[in-house]
């Protein structure tokens, strides 16, 4: 896997994938300026997995074991352009991948392979996009999916009718608690928290990678320092908590 240099994504430094293509790094104004809600769901299309679309995929009569990642962006990537539509229906990528426009591509294929290529020769691969894809997750704090494939049919099937009960769920869930923000019980947190040291002005300058950071980094400080009270009033014993008491450990 292409080696992602944490201190530059850390800095706030543009990304170079493997075919020249460069990721941004936005803040979190930029974010604000873009819409929360339309900038999850652009990012979205590029860290979701077949499973997360199972349902969708099924009603557009795709079996979603039988795709991967990959092949399930080529589906939807005509949609993604630099700037958003007058009718809506274009997802901007600007914030991310600046001029460059995914609608523009064209599939190819070259021994067996499906690629995206747009006008330059840039190509997009399967390789690429799963570069792609695990650098905007580690931009944005999003975990690695815990299931990739799906062992039998039962399972399959169960996936299905899970992602349909979930998002009726959700959308009752909004119905009577009504559209809140992903975003702003972190900021809120973090401005009011005595280690953080930016305030409602300044915060929107962070990336959003920085501001990931800081959240957990801070997290994991406080931790540590709960630990180390209950370690001096002997409440706790040190072999079970020590690596728990380390400020400095990479955060995953």
């Amino acid at each position: 896997m292409y080696e992602i240099d944490e201190l530059r994504l850390y800095r706030g430094n543009d990304f170079i994938l493997p075919n020249g293509m460069k990721i941004k790094s936005p803040t979190l104004g930029d974010l604000c300026d873009y819409g929360e809600k339309d900038y999850l769901s652009m990012i979205s299309i590029f860290t979701a997995t077949t499973i997360d679309r199972c349902a969708q995929l099924d009603d557009m009569g795709i079996d979603y074991t039988q795709i991967n990642n990959f092949e399930m962006f080529c589906i939807f990537y005509r949609m993604l352009q630099p700037d958003k539509s007058q009718d809506g229906l274009a997802v901007a990528t600007r914030p991310l991948f600046g001029n460059f426009n995914f609608s523009k591509c064209r599939l190819v294929e070259k021994n067996s392979e499906i690629y995206l290529m747009d006008s330059d020769g840039i190509e997009i691969n399967q390789d690429t996009f799963k570069i792609m894809s695990s650098y905007i997750r580690k931009m944005h704090g999003i975990p690695d999916p815990l299931y990739e494939k799906v062992t039998n049919e039962f399972a399959k099937k169960q996936l299905i009718l899970d992602a349909r009960n979930d998002a009726e769920f959700q959308k009752k869930l909004r119905a009577i608690r009504g559209e809140h923000s992903q975003y702003l019980p972190y900021i809120s947190a973090l401005v009011n928290h005595p280690s953080f040291k930016y305030n409602w002005h300044t915060v929107w300058d962070i990336s959003v990678y920085a501001f990931f950071d800081s959240l957990r980094r801070i997290l994991i400080i406080d931790n540590a320092n709960h630990l180390y009270q209950g370690l001096y009033s002997g409440c706790i014993e040190y072999n079970k908590i020590k690596n728990d008491l380390d400020w400095f450990k990479p955060i995953k």
